[in-house]
């Protein structure tokens, strides 16, 4: 069964020139598909939207290294403390909210709509045409797969992205491998100085 999709981005507009909410701080955008199945072609297509957003720097969110807990080699394993503070949790209700009103203003409907802190569901519900079991695992089961690091580009710590605080909502990825081309470089053409 083939699958035609394309891709899809919302650039971030919350706090930008005049728009903003004064509930939190920064704002977020929106990456997701659209598409259908070929065997399915008669039906209406189906669009998928996430939204990303910027998680503020916060000294109480750590990596620590474990000391009761061990790898395989005898090495403390990494804790790791980190918790959404109430700027996070109100830009998730907004990042539903806006989009529901984008969805509905475009004449669409939203079937389900959900963060880590809530689940809704509209019209016909979250995959109307799946069985009764599957749609039963999906409902338990949202709120735990949309958890924290399941779909980010994390910054902060001790590796990758440690020079940056936070992200914004666009990942660090490219920024990152022009840092590692450029300090590759630095190294290359400074060996014999360093």
């Amino acid at each position: 069964m083939g699958i035609v999709r394309a891709g899809v981005y919302v650039p971030r507009y919350e706090h930008l020139e005049l728009r903003s909410d004064t509930n939190f701080a920064r704002g977020f955008a929106y990456q997701g598909t659209i598409g259908r199945t070929l065997t399915a072609s008669h039906r209406p297509a189906k669009f998928a939207f996430v939204g990303y957003g910027e998680m503020l720097p916060n000294p109480e969110n750590t990596i620590t290294l474990n000391p009761a807990r061990k790898d395989a080699w005898g090495i403390p394993i990494p804790h790791i403390t980190c918790v959404m503070s109430d700027n996070e949790k109100a830009m998730l209700l907004e990042q539903m909210r806006s989009i529901r009103e984008m969805v509905e203003a475009a004449g669409l409907q939203v079937e389900f709509n959900g963060s880590s802190l809530k689940f809704e569901e509209t019209g016909a519900g979250a995959f109307p045409d799946d069985d009764p079991i599957s749609r039963w695992l999906f409902r338990k089961n949202f709120k735990s797969s949309m958890a924290m690091g399941a779909a980010i580009h994390e910054s902060g710590g001790a590796t990758d992205a440690s020079c940056f605080a936070s992200g914004g909502c666009a990942g660090t990825t490219l920024t990152l491998m022009a840092l590692s081309i450029r300090a590759s470089e630095y190294i290359a053409n400074n060996r014999g100085t360093l």
